[in-house]
């Protein structure tokens, strides 16, 4: 890999970086953090979207990312989740370097979380449960790695806009949804700090996959909202 490659493969996570150390210095506040780094997660989708081909993972998120910022005259889009996104992941090895390999891939994948799910099955949830983390863990690291650093920090501001979105919906909702929606916004806000902290921490893979999480409560709030119109 050519130093030109290396410096734009790590350039997002070490801009990241640089924003934290520059908040830090000047006392600025974590959603001062947290709107820096959605700038660059955005700015770098919009790049990478703009190479990539149709229905590539970058042109699916930015998709995404567009329909939140339209505003609530937009209804509320489904995140794409982790799933949806390695199997793009996948078709891109497969055009880049093969079929055969794209089929590694997944066939370590679904071997991890077959493993799991015979734990699970056997009566032995501790295991099961190591299991389910080693194959989250998996998938997202063979994401990072096909799709770059950048990539994650994309989904981490996307899903930093559904939170916006899926926060401002639950406070709009009925009295009687009211406190459950909020307690759901508030645990995907909560998860994507975290993944905004591994992020800073330089920890892509585990960024992508606390994301995923975030992006799942929102897309089920959106649904319970929807159903209730």
């Amino acid at each position: 890999m050519t130093r030109d490659r290396l410096n734009a493969y790590f350039r997002p996570v070490l801009a990241a970086l640089a924003a934290a150390v520059t908040l830090a210095a000047c006392d600025r506040t974590p959603a001062e953090l947290d709107e820096l780094l959605r700038e660059e997660g955005l700015r770098q989708l919009q790049e990478s979207a703009a190479v990539a081909g149709p229905g590539s993972a970058e042109r699916v998120v930015l998709d995404v990312a567009a329909r939140l910022g339209a505003g609530p005259a937009e209804p509320a889009p489904t995140i794409p989740d982790l799933d949806q996104l390695f199997d793009l992941a996948l078709q891109r090895v497969a055009e880049r370097r093969g079929r055969a390999n794209a089929e590694g891939l997944l066939a370590r994948q679904r071997a991890l979380e077959a493993a799991a799910w015979e734990a699970i099955q056997r009566g032995d949830d501790e295991a099961g449960q190591r299991e389910l983390a080693a194959a989250r863990a998996n998938r997202a690291r063979t994401m990072v790695e096909q799709l770059g650093n950048g990539f994650a920090v994309a989904y981490v501001a996307v899903v930093g806009l559904g939170v916006e979105r899926a926060e401002s919906e639950a406070a709009a909702g009925g009295p009687s949804a009211n406190g459950r929606l909020r307690r759901m916004a508030g645990s995907a806000r909560n998860l994507h700090g975290d993944a905004g902290r591994a992020l800073l921490e330089g920890n892509a893979a585990t960024a992508l996959d606390v994301a995923g999480h975030a992006a799942g409560l929102v897309n089920t709030l959106f649904n319970t909202l929807q159903r209730s119109r």
